[in-house]
């Protein structure tokens, strides 16, 4: 079977740029339940960093090197678009999804005491 990763990034740039939006996209999807404003407010950041308007913070100005979200943007917009909408949906399907699975006997401490006797 043809490995996955190394067909969709062709360098570690790639890879991070990706990671970064994912990473932002499940600390917007973390915050949209309790403030819902303030995670918008990150995601027009994360966007406006993307669009390289706010990627040089840290950066040595005018030293022209681009920073990785602003070389490769696609990746970290995709990431960030992907990774927040399953969360929103998960939010908002996740727990009747949840509580339509069967549920799974749990076992007892003596199955766990008996089976495991120090011998």
């Amino acid at each position: 079977m043809p490995e996955i990763i190394p067909q969709l990034f062709n360098n570690y740039v790639e890879l991070h740029t990706a990671q970064l939006g994912v990473l932002l996209g499940l600390f917007v999807g973390l915050l949209y339940r309790d403030r819902p404003t303030l995670a918008y407010v990150l995601l027009f950041l994360g966007v406006l960093s993307a669009f390289g308007n706010a990627s040089h913070i840290g950066f040595m100005p005018n030293s022209g090197v681009a920073t990785e979200i602003e070389a490769k943007p696609w990746y970290f917009l995709s990431a960030l678009y992907f990774t927040t909408v399953a969360n929103l949906l998960l939010l908002k399907y996740g727990t009747p999804l949840w509580r339509r699975l069967p549920s799974l006997p749990k076992p007892g401490t003596e199955d766990v005491v008996n089976a495991d006797d120090g011998s």
